[in-house]
């Protein structure tokens, strides 16, 4: 094959290519017809009324009671006995025995205690008694001498023998009240009205005075912490009056 065949054929299937897209490009689907969306911006309009009322602003906190209190023996001793109220997320009320103590030792003490009141009052009886001897011997011994003036010191008419002995009942009295105290705290009352968020006693336990065993949380009221912007805050009439002063350079949390 001559070279001017070739650049021939090389045309003629150009030619052919050509006539193959043009019949194609003629013969293409027309795409269908649609509108276009309007971009016009779409308003809403409303009157506008001047008028007064409150302004509802959103916000969320936390739900916390306005009291809070740990509930712990008065003295140390072994659980016998707990209320089964006391226990996470019972209720009770004031005043309620929660868990109670053995108080064995605690009456045996009542009973030397109150032993002990009737001795001191038997030697205050005695003491009043040898006293008034006394007080009548020297009013003889003054009329025997002619009624003469005479000092008798306070030991010869049994004064200090007297403050002793009322002393010492007055002590035995004291005893006795501390006594009756240390009875009555081994029965562990509620005291408030509430809810138990924690316990941790339990029949056989040996608890110590003073040591936390439970918390309750009051009934009777709760506070709500809200943490809101300033922006909303501002709708709120008379909130910085009625919130505390802040320390110089503090703000108020947003």
């Amino acid at each position: 094959m001559s070279r001017t065949t070739g650049y021939v054929l090389s045309a003629a299937m150009l030619v052919g290519a050509v006539a193959v897209a043009g019949v194609l490009i003629a013969r293409r689907p027309e795409p269908a017809p649609r509108e276009l969306a309007s971009r016009i911006p779409v308003a809403l309009t409303d009157v506008v009324a001047a008028g007064s009322g409150p302004l509802v602003v959103h916000a969320t906190g936390t739900v916390r009671p306005s009291l809070q209190v740990d509930v712990a023996a008065g003295v140390s001793g072994q659980v016998v006995w707990v209320d089964p109220a006391f226990q996470t997320g019972g209720r009770v009320s004031r005043d309620q025995v929660l868990f109670r103590l053995d108080d064995a030792d605690h009456r045996h003490r009542l009973q030397r205690a109150r032993a002990d009141i009737t001795v001191q009052r038997v030697e205050l009886l005695k003491v009043e008694e040898e006293a008034q001897v006394a007080r009548d011997q020297f009013e003889r011994f003054r009329r025997a001498n002619g009624g003469a003036p005479a000092d008798a010191g306070p030991l010869a008419l049994w004064g200090p023998q007297n403050e002793a002995a009322r002393a010492a009942l007055d002590r035995a009295r004291a005893a006795l009240a501390e006594v009756e105290l240390g009875l009555a705290r081994t029965q562990v009352r509620a005291p408030i009205a509430g809810v138990v968020r924690s316990e941790s006693v339990e029949a056989g336990q040996f608890v110590t005075a003073g040591r936390t065993v439970g918390q309750l949380h009051a009934l009777d009221a709760v506070e709500v912490v809200v943490q809101i912007p300033d922006a909303d805050a501002a709708l709120i009439p008379g909130l910085w009056t009625c919130a505390p002063a802040l320390p110089t350079g503090a703000s108020r949390p947003a």
